[in-house]
């Protein structure tokens, strides 16, 4: 496979796989809370995979437990985390949680953790990392899976997409409304 990679400021210019998606989920959903509280729970996921101490605010501890349970016993290991990969192609990036090695299964997943009301778009939001991975070298990636985070602190159960060319083709569907009716 050829690589097509774009200079530094085309791919500034691109959309991102959340931008594209946002006109698609509802706005009861989009809360300057949530957001925060997402931002702080990712911190803390990204800390633990490094091997860092960390203590979760008291409202945070149930999400982040969620995901300690599922990484200490599915993650052997990580590729990346939250690194920005980009397609000039059809010109959009993307940042997914984490490439990672998961135990028992063969290839390299691509994983996604979410403390949100599930939403449909998750799953052509992890479907397009999982083609920006493979598009950036990440060739034995061979899957993608939303691990929803529960406040209750019991372990998170990942929903992996079974179909990621069906999924990807839903979001290059949405991308083309995103640049046709405009960025909002």
């Amino acid at each position: 496979m050829q690589y097509i990679m774009a200079d530094k400021k085309a791919t500034a210019a691109y959309p991102s796989v959340t931008q594209i998606l946002r006109p698609f989920i509802p706005l009861e959903f989009m809360t300057p809370e949530g957001r925060d509280r997402g931002t702080r729970i990712h911190s803390y996921c990204r800390s633990h995979l490094l091997g860092e101490y960390i203590i979760p605010l008291i409202g945070d501890q149930g999400y982040f437990e969620s995901f300690k349970l599922f990484a200490d016993k599915y993650i052997e290991s990580y590729i990346f985390l939250e690194k920005r990969l980009f397609d000039s192609q059809y010109g959009f990036s993307g940042q997914p949680d984490g490439l990672l090695i998961i135990k028992g299964r063969d290839g390299e997943y691509i994983g996604d953790w979410k403390t949100g009301a599930n939403q449909k778009t998750y799953i052509g939001q992890v479907a397009a990392y999982h083609y920006l991975a493979r598009r950036n070298g990440h060739e034995n990636c061979v899957g993608a899976f939303v691990l929803p985070l529960k406040d209750n602190g019991r372990i998170a159960v990942p929903k992996f997409v079974d179909n990621l060319k069906l999924e990807f083709n839903y979001f290059l569907n949405a991308f083309a409304a995103f640049k046709h009716y405009g960025r909002r």
